[in-house]
């Protein structure tokens, strides 16, 4: 159940609510109760959304880092070809380290691209989390009010 739903149901119950002298309204207790309730339990979409980002995000930096490992473990391979094929210990070395630095440095640039897109999405969930508390806050405030 979404939370816009249960605010304009709680709107919905103090619409319908019996107006009193001095500004009050008399609402259903129960009924107000079991949405509140509802509200406490249901967790929005976005939050659901950020968990996905942020489980998408460590399976990213998983593949990369296993990408790196396989960059890393065919530097090692090639050095030992160079080695046994030529004996060239200086050249395999500096390729082996070459291929490392590039391993290394793609695997921070995945990184920092996951990092990117995570902070991306979860300052957008952020803006819509907001919204919903205002949304919340004013439907509790009008509630209080009235």
């Amino acid at each position: 159940m979404e939370m816009r739903f249960l605010v304009d149901r709680l709107e919905s119950v103090v619409n319908a609510g019996r107006r009193m002298p001095f500004g009050r309204i008399l609402v259903d207790e129960a009924e107000i109760m079991e949405i509140i309730d509802q509200m406490h339990v249901t967790e929005p979409a976005e939050i659901n959304q950020a968990r996905r980002i942020i489980m998408d995000r460590e399976q990213i930096l998983t593949q990369a880092q296993i990408e790196a490992d396989n960059i890393v473990t065919m530097a090692r391979d090639r050095v030992e070809q160079l080695l046994s094929e030529n004996g060239l210990l200086l050249e395999a070395k500096a390729h082996a380290e070459k291929m490392l630095a590039e391993a290394r440095q793609e695997a921070e640039t995945m990184r920092g691209e996951a990092d990117r897109y995570a902070a991306e999405i979860l300052g957008y969930l952020e803006e819509v989390l907001a919204q919903n508390l205002a949304q919340v806050r004013a439907g509790l405030e009008q509630l209080r009010t009235q």
